[in-house]
């Protein structure tokens, strides 16, 4: 395979069951952690990497169920 061109945007979702670790399995895989997993304030785990054919792929896993208050609220939290 060879490497995308700049152009294309390709880009993967998966939802998981388990995200430890933040993605230092897949970058041992040879894949460049673009964004660390972490608790998000929508309710999930959620880290983003891309591999070494530079396709995007964003890891998801659901972690807690929030009300839309709720997540509101976290929402201010997380962006002042």
């Amino acid at each position: 395979m060879t490497k995308r061109s700049d152009d294309s945007q390709l880009q993967r979702s998966r939802d998981v069951t388990r995200l430890p670790g933040g993605g230092r399995r897949r970058a041992a895989a040879g894949a460049t952690v673009t964004m660390p997993a972490q608790d998000m304030f929508w309710g999930d785990r959620y880290g983003k990497v891309t591999d070494p054919f530079g396709h995007e792929w964003s890891f998801a896993t659901h972690i807690k169920d929030l009300t839309p208050q709720e997540m509101q609220e976290a929402a201010k939290h997380a962006f002042g």
